[in-house]
């Protein structure tokens, strides 16, 4: 479950978004362009400390979908300075550093997991003056552990995938062809820049799990993630 606050942001997410995805050669996005929030979703950090979202944009008066996880700390990565989108200022939280979350162990964690386990993204609730207010205008995400070929794991088929977990404390994502891949101990963690369709043809190596989603005005699953066997 994550909590936000509406907080003044400089520069907005958006804003940095824009001003990263030109310097990134999978991308595509021309420098001065702007980009429009299509949707985005969360994962939780178990230890409360990193803010995680996932944002889905696109351009304005284009089809073509980027997907942008970014994590949010409130003091440097270590080593991760080519990675840094911007430093932000968070008007309730103060300076957040603001990384590519493809080089955090962090959300890759997260991601990992949810593939591995079949889970889910976080719910958002937004802290206003009336109280709190949960956000529906927000991606459904869900993994899918295509190695015990079932999408609705039970808690003893998920628990051993999900003691896998081994991210290096500084990955290095390598994008090829708009897939950024991670390795993730006995596999290779790929994440989507341009989510495509489910049937999507897979890499070589066998697929052990997917992260899929929906969202308004996209109700049949896009492929977001997938875990591949080296």
């Amino acid at each position: 479950m994550a909590h936000l606050y509406d907080a003044e942001l400089s520069p907005g997410k958006l804003e940095a978004i824009a001003a990263w995805l030109p310097g990134q050669a999978w991308s595509g996005v021309a420098t001065g362009a702007e980009v429009e929030r299509v949707t985005s979703y969360r994962f939780d950090d178990p230890a409360g400390e990193v803010g995680i979202e996932i944002h889905l944009v696109r351009v304005p008066g284009t089809e073509e979908i980027l997907q942008v996880p970014v994590t949010y700390r409130g003091e440097p990565l270590e080593n991760a300075g080519p990675h840094l989108i911007t430093e932000m200022d968070h008007s309730v939280l103060g300076t957040r550093w603001v990384y590519d979350g493809a080089a955090d162990p962090v959300f890759l964690g997260e991601l990992e997991r949810a593939i591995r386990a079949g889970g889910t993204n976080a719910r958002e609730f937004m802290s206003t003056d009336d109280g709190e207010v949960e956000r529906t205008d927000i991606a459904s995400v869900r993994g899918i552990n295509d190695r015990d070929e079932s999408d609705d794991l039970s808690a003893e088929a998920a628990h051993p995938l999900a003691e896998t977990l081994s991210f290096d404390p500084n990955p290095s994502p390598t994008t090829l062809a708009g897939t950024t891949m991670v390795r993730a101990g006995d596999a290779d963690l790929e994440i989507l820049r341009f989510p495509s369709a489910m049937d999507a043809d897979a890499p070589s190596g066998t697929v052990l799990g997917r992260l899929v989603g929906t969202w308004e005005g996209q109700d049949a699953p896009v492929l977001l993630a997938r875990l591949v066997d080296h």
